[in-house]
């Protein structure tokens, strides 16, 4: 019986620990969204300063983001999809080429190469359209 609650107890905790990295999952995509809604119009204002903050906060989070998938956290309130563990090698490159394109937009930013700007931030777009497509339900 005392095995048997120690089990019970361990299985609880590990379900909390993946339900509080899951949530905080989350709400870093939330705020990566919201940086990407906030680059749009600043590209149109010229707002270069915009621009770079939020493209270094997309670029902080993609270098983050792998430490916000452990073993075990596709179960839950999640969207992340079983293939994110079994082909991880390939999520890390997405995450890495995801980190790279905000890296480029923000240094393009605080050059003021306005004129770079709308292919970065396509770059920047389709390396989150393209780990969603394999990685998110």
């Amino acid at each position: 019986m005392r095995s048997f609650v120690m089990f019970f107890v361990m299985v609880v905790m590990a379900a909390s620990a993946n339900a509080d990295v899951i949530t905080e999952r989350k709400e870093n995509f939330r705020a990566n969204v919201k940086s990407l809604k906030l680059i749009q119009p600043a590209m149109e204002q010229g707002d270069m300063e915009t621009i770079s903050k939020e493209a270094e906060s997309i670029a902080s989070w993609a270098k983050a983001m792998p430490e916000f998938f452990p073993q075990g956290s596709d179960m839950g309130d999640t969207k992340a999809r079983p293939e994110i563990w079994e082909n991880w090698d390939d999520f890390l490159a997405k995450s890495a080429a995801n980190r790279e394109a905000a890296e480029t937009l923000a240094e393009l930013a605080a050059a003021g190469n306005d004129e770079a700007l709308p292919g970065a931030f396509g770059a920047l777009s389709k390396t989150c359209g393209d780990c969603h497509k394999l990685y998110k339900y």
